[in-house]
């Protein structure tokens, strides 16, 4: 966490591997810099403001950073790599001119290096027993640049020559690891935040430290746990602390009086510093905040919001240009699936959990559904044009019309009207002890996607609406419900035009023919039922066991796929294929979460088993390409050869790249394999590899969301090159042997 020298920005670090550069006035977000592929755990400003040294080290998944990156402040662009840390990098400085970097990896010497050209300046080795033992958590350079203090995991602060590395002396004093070290602005004291525990004699601790002697020359109590950052105010005459027990403490530093404890952070305060004017102080927090802090008169004047939640859902436009994602905290963003550069950011979305986000078919606008309300977002700049309010309970489905005019949105609380049913009651005591009556909407709304207002409100369903869809010519809506039954609605008349029954269970889904003359419906029982979309009459029945959750018909409507949910097998979802007017399955179905790419002929199919992340042929299951790691919220790209899935809050862009043995070229679909009932004895898709077959690998290339690009290019070990880094790519792969 910094300030920029003239204090006009604020820059942040994160363990989401971002760094963050806010207007200091206004608290917006002004650029995201990202390269980094782990937690950045420290930033500096040059003395220009013009540049921005960051380092990272830890892990975020399984990949390792270990590297100092400097970046053009104004631009965000990144101007150099520092690649010569061989372990974890734990702390970096840069020197007060910017013209030098110092930096540690764990368990190794410090170096510095010249931050223009990158070589390596000086070694800082102290004791053998230092080096092998202690790991160094924070580092500064002296106002002067002569001198470097490092806090370390041994308890110790030490001194060391900039110039020659010498070390010249060490401070004890702390009884646990000192987290963090810095000096006064005239260089003539040191200050370093320790552990410790408040319910114990050593508790937690600031202490104060003549830099030319060694002498100490205070400690500061009042934390209540780990103190983790410290910093001088530009004057000199005061110290900023933050700890883990999620507060900023302010002290005089002539005194040593407690002058403010500020608070208001839900998590662990990891950084602190002054503004260059010394009135105010910035803070960054694990609650994934930074806050702006008025340390005289003790209040928060800003929150900074930005380093997202994990992502919960994931949508591509029709066109296969865009990506929408909204994650947990509320943060809707759209992307570039080509380049996997962030387009736009929507703010001020509820925590509420979402229950779907789509496009408009003609791509200008995303929909998106979470409590009682649909929001609509110009899909280009992020702007909120509608907020669709009436229903009243949740939202469980919408649907655009094909030409983008109107939405249908279907609400109902199932669970809620269920458990009223079994108690016979519509009124039932709260908490308080006051009685609340529960009205049920379980009403299919029709709206203006445009101006928002509400078209019609549509009632008959008992019971929630789970799912709701145009026709092709959309002039009719169907939708399913809870209460066994789909209804298909005039969207002109406001009036139900037919009510099919036959389901014995909850109906949780429903489509319509690209022809518009059947309609396909699942249920919580298994069954899908095949309707005559004119008359309501039962044209066909198919029953498989596992609760129905998606039916999607193959565009000349002579297909149906059936998605079920089972989580007893390895991916909980698995798309059948079944030639629907003789209930002849074809092939052994594919896990997928994504039943209209299949019935849309889509050639190969991505999906997550266990732990790793596969593509297959979808004609015969046969893995083509794999990537270690299990994506969720996976979403295919019209192509059918690029899907987008996340993993945590992070957002990934997949491609296929070259052509498989035997399979349809792109954009062409894939024959229906011959006659498909399992063989005897089989209970599910074969997934080792076979014994003659040759070890061929074919590459997945994965896109990390602002990140660059990763080739897994070893289909039996995943072995990677960093696409963005230069790395070579040979033939043959280095851990395996196997060939390209």
């Amino acid at each position: 966490m910094a300030f920029s020298p003239n204090g006009e920005w604020i820059a942040s670090a994160s363990g989401d591997g971002t760094v963050r550069l806010w207007d200091a006035a206004t608290a917006g977000e002004l650029a995201v810099l990202r390269g980094h592929r782990s937690a950045v755990f420290g930033l500096a400003f040059s003395p220009d403001g013009r540049r921005i040294a960051t380092g990272a080290g830890e892990a975020m998944y399984s990949s390792r950073d270990n590297t100092v990156r400097v970046w053009d402040a104004a631009q965000g662009a990144e101007l150099a790599v520092f690649l010569g840390h061989e372990r974890d990098l734990s702390c970096f400085a840069l020197s007060p001119d910017g013209r030098r970097i110092v930096s540690w990896c764990r368990h190794k010497p410090g170096r510095v290096w010249d931050a223009a050209t990158g070589d390596e300046l000086a070694v800082l080795g102290g004791d053998e027993s230092f080096v092998r033992k202690s790991v160094v958590w924070s580092a500064a350079f002296s106002p002067d640049g002569q001198r470097i203090a490092s806090a370390s995991l041994d308890k110790t602060v030490r001194l060391w020559d900039a110039a020659t590395g010498a070390e010249l002396a060490v401070l004890f004093g702390h009884e646990y690891q000192v987290q963090s070290v810095v000096f006064s602005p005239d260089g003539r004291r040191i200050a370093s935040g320790a552990g410790g525990s408040s319910e114990s004699d050593t508790p937690p601790a600031v202490r104060v430290w003549d830099a030319t002697t060694g002498a100490e020359l205070a400690v500061l109590r009042g934390h209540e746990d780990w103190v983790s950052s410290v910093s001088f105010s530009p004057d000199g005459r005061q110290i900023a602390s933050g700890s883990w027990d999620k507060t900023v403490r302010v002290w005089d530093a002539t005194s040593w009086r407690e002058l403010a404890v500020l608070r208001g952070h839900d998590g662990s305060v990891a950084s602190v510093s002054f503004s260059p004017d010394g009135q105010r102080i910035v803070s960054g927090s694990s609650d994934k905040t930074v806050r702006l802090w008025d340390p005289l008169a003790r209040a928060e004047r800003a929150v900074l919001r930005g380093h997202e939640d994990p992502i919960k859902c994931v949508a591509s436009s029709p066109d296969g240009r865009r990506i929408a994602s909204w994650s947990r905290g509320g943060m809707l963003r759209t992307w570039d699936a080509v380049t996997g550069a962030e387009t736009a950011v929507v703010r001020g979305a509820t925590a509420k959990e979402v229950t779907g986000v789509t496009f408009s078919p003609d791509g200008q606008r995303i929909a998106l559904c979470y409590g009682k309300v649909v929001r609509v977002w110009d899909a280009a700049t992020g702007a909120e044009t509608a907020a669709l309010c009436g229903h009243g309970n949740e939202v469980n489905s919408i649907a655009f019309s094909p030409d983008s005019r109107r939405i249908a949105s279907g609400s109902g609380d199932a669970a809620l009207a269920a458990h009223l049913r079994d108690i016979d009651s519509t009124e039932y005591l709260d908490g308080a002890g006051n009685l609340v009556r529960v009205e049920f909407d379980n009403t299919v709304r029709i709206w203006d996607a445009a101006a928002g207002a509400e078209l019609a409100t549509l009632r008959g369903h008992d019971d929630a609406v789970n799912c709701v869809v145009f026709s092709p010519d959309g002039r009719r809506v169907a939708s399913a419900s809870a209460d066994h039954t789909v209804r298909v609605w005039d969207r002109e008349a406001g009036a139900e035009a037919l009510l099919l029954q036959g389901h014995e269970e909850a109906v949780l889904c429903v489509a319509f023919s690209p022809d518009g003359r059947w309609i396909a419906s699942g249920a919580v029982d298994g069954g899908v039922q095949l309707w005559d979309a004119s008359t309501g009459a039962e044209s066909a029945a198919l029953y498989e066991g596992s609760p129905v959750i998606g039916v999607a018909f193959s565009p000349d409507g002579r297909l149906i796929a059936v998605m079920e949910y089972d989580d007893s097998r390895p991916a909980r979802e698995i798309v059948l294929v079944y030639e629907w007017t003789t209930g002849e399955r074809i092939g052994d179905g594919a896990y997928s979460t994504d039943a209209a790419a299949i019935a849309a002929g889509a050639a190969y199919n991505l999906s997550a088993l266990g732990l790793e992340t596969v593509v297959e042929l979808v004609s015969d299951s046969k893995r083509i390409a794999w990537f270690p790691a299990a994506l969720g919220n996976i979403s295919s790209h019209p192509s059918g050869r690029a899907w987008t899935g996340s993993r945590g809050n992070h957002l990934y862009i997949v491609t296929l790249d070259g052509a498989a043995p035997n399979a349809p070229s792109a954009g062409e679909a894939a024959a229906p394999a011959a006659s498909s009932q399992p063989a005897e004895g089989k209970t599910g898709r074969t997934t080792e590899r076979a014994s003659d077959e040759p070890r061929k690998a074919r590459r997945l290339r994965i896109r990390h969301a602002g990140y660059g690009e990763l080739d897994i290019d070893c289909l039996w070990c995943g072995w990677g090159t960093h696409v963005d880094r230069g790395e070579p790519r040979p033939e043959r792969c280095p851990n395996c042997g196997a060939t390209r």
